[in-house]
């Protein structure tokens, strides 16, 4: 809001820096656990099966976020983001279970 971006492509200006942060962490933590004895089927600090479940799902996922996105009015869409960002920070504060 403050540069003057619609919501839809903040939304993907975000999901962009997002993917590139998951890839930069999964390769430090391939890395940094390189070598040591970790669960079974696993690479570095990695599980292969966690990452392909999580794969698996994320991708279909994010294509309905997308298409739900475009169909919300851009005031709604601010709505549900504000709401969804208030819900992270006080799980993140401990205010909720």
């Amino acid at each position: 809001m403050l540069l003057g971006f619609s919501m839809i492509r903040a939304i993907g200006t975000s999901s962009v820096f997002i993917s590139l942060t998951a890839v930069g962490g999964t390769i430090s933590y391939i890395i940094s656990g390189w070598g040591v004895n970790t669960f079974p089927f696993s690479i570095g600090y990695v599980s292969i099966i966690n990452f392909l479940l999580i794969s698996c799902f994320s991708v279909p996922l994010a294509q309905i976020g997308a298409k739900y996105a475009h169909k919300l009015p851009e005031k709604r869409l601010k709505q549900v983001f504000g709401f969804v960002v208030l819900y992270i920070a006080l799980k993140m504060l401990g205010v909720l279970p």
